[in-house]
């Protein structure tokens, strides 16, 4: 689940380690051990252990077996995990969500720590309903610009990724990518173009702004690369004319990043690669004319 992992990630989550914790409590209940307590006490940290557990367990085929044990184990630990605050209900209920689907996993009592944690979302739930019936870049802008800044990232994390399952919508896109360049989140808005467009031709200005802003991000270069190739094999004097343009935009991420000698390598290798394509080598040799 890539996207899940994008979020934990987000929250400063580490999946590696959370998956050495799981593989040591899934050995230690197939041997018939009482696993010892999670020591991170982080409530996303500790259902996410709790979800990579049971999936060790289900490819070692243990997890009937070791199904009431689990329960027991992971009610006890939810005691002490799942008091503290969390910035992200969204992520936390997916979480437990998918934990659900096992085991049970008791709710966290309402008075407690991680409850204060989703105020910063609950306080302006009316707000974001209203604004999600009829999303607008700008009075999201403004909002976010009004409220607390520690507030802010769990505002910022429930609005993308509400928009991001619904950004074949071309409205919602338009204003997701909007919000993706006001929070400069280009990886997630470049990644999106390459699953989401087979022709970069077709792509809207809102892209096209957050195209251009990711050079100041190194995650820019590998998409570049990936876009001016896809430009150029539509094989049309549009897309070669476009294609000119990205690497303008790669010449300037590389030279953000201190490898310009990279790029110019990169171009070598277009001439080799395409050079039966006539028309798009005249593009190349005008664009290095120019530069």
């Amino acid at each position: 689940m890539p996207r899940l992992t994008e979020r934990l990630l987000n929250q400063n989550i580490d999946q590696d380690t959370c998956l050495a914790r799981a593989r040591t409590i899934a050995r230690q209940l197939v041997l018939g051990e009482i696993p010892e307590p999670i020591p991170e006490r982080d409530p996303l940290y500790f259902l996410n252990v709790v979800r990579l557990t049971i999936g060790e367990l289900t490819e070692k085929r243990y997890l009937l077996l070791r199904k009431k044990e689990l329960s027991s184990y992971v009610s006890r630990e939810a005691e002490r995990c799942l008091v503290n605050e969390c910035s992200d209900r969204s992520l936390f209920q997916d979480l437990l969500s998918e934990c659900r689907r096992t085991i049970p996993v008791p709710e966290p009592e309402p008075d407690r720590g991680l409850d204060r944690g989703f105020k910063a979302v609950d306080t302006y739930e009316s707000w974001l309903q209203s604004w999600f019936s009829r999303p607008h870049a700008a009075s999201y802008k403004k909002k976010c610009l009004e409220i607390p800044q520690k507030d802010r990232n769990a505002l910022q994390e429930r609005v993308l990724d509400t928009l991001s399952q619904f950004r074949h919508h071309p409205g919602t896109r338009r204003v997701w990518f909007q919000l993706l360049l006001f929070h400069e989140r280009y990886e997630d808005g470049l990644a999106s173009l390459l699953a989401d467009e087979p022709d970069p031709l077709k792509c809207s200005a809102d892209e096209k702004a957050l195209i251009a802003a990711s050079v100041a991000d190194e995650t820019a270069i590998p998409f570049l690369h990936q876009w001016t190739e896809r430009l150029i094999e539509k094989r049309t004097a549009a897309h070669y004319k476009e294609a000119g343009n990205c690497l303008s935009l790669l010449e300037q991420a590389y030279r953000n990043h201190g490898r310009k000698s990279r790029f110019h390598e990169w171009l070598e290798i277009l001439h080799r690669r395409y050079a039966r394509f006539t028309a798009f080598r005249k593009e190349l040799t005008a664009f290095e004319n120019r530069n």
